[in-house]
């Protein structure tokens, strides 16, 4: 075996491992999301709060979710061959 193809497949190794890492990170940075999101619905939902904390947390809610919608498109631009429903 030649040593470059050694390299090569220690970068592609690496370059695994490394993907399999980014993919646990973004996993846990969309469940994050996900439970900031179910809690401020609850906060927007409860009927003690005052209109204007609701629109501050409204406001929240959509940043959120589109910040979730941004990151999901952005995975599977910018790393090739990964199905998007597999991000979002």
């Amino acid at each position: 075996m030649s040593q470059n193809r050694t390299d090569l497949e220690a970068s592609i190794t690496e370059a695994e491992a490394s993907v399999s890492g980014e993919t646990t990170l973004v996993d846990s940075v969309i469940a994050l999301i996900d439970s900031l999101n179910a809690m401020l619905v609850e906060a927007v939902a409860d009927t003690n709060s005052l209109p204007d904390l609701k629109a501050r947390v409204q406001g929240i809610i959509d940043v959120n979710e589109a910040n979730k919608a941004r990151l999901a498109a952005a995975v599977p631009a910018n790393v090739p061959n990964i199905p998007p429903e597999a991000v979002g």
